[in-house]
């Protein structure tokens, strides 16, 4: 359950960043803002990084693998610190 919630947060910001990068404005409410600041400070890139390691973990879920261990994996998967190229 958490993890669906967690792809669509992820899948809503992604959109949300994905208009924003098409130059136009996303609804504006007090919680589209935050999702906007949240979609800003990922980007669509890592926003997909994000919902491809929430399908892995979902599939490891689904093999069995202890649950404490894949959230840990997605965790550090969504909060690395992108490398300056």
């Amino acid at each position: 359950l958490v993890l669906r919630l967690l792809v669509e947060l992820l899948q809503l910001a992604l959109r949300v960043a994905l208009v924003r990068e098409a130059g136009e404005e996303p609804p504006a409410d007090a919680d589209a803002a935050r999702l906007a600041g949240f979609a800003e400070r990922l980007g669509p890139d890592r926003l997909t990084d994000a919902l491809e390691a929430c399908a892995d973990a979902d599939t490891q879920i689904g093999r069995y693998i202890q649950v404490g261990l894949v959230i840990e994996a997605l965790l550090g998967k969504i909060l690395r610190v992108p490398q300056s190229k």
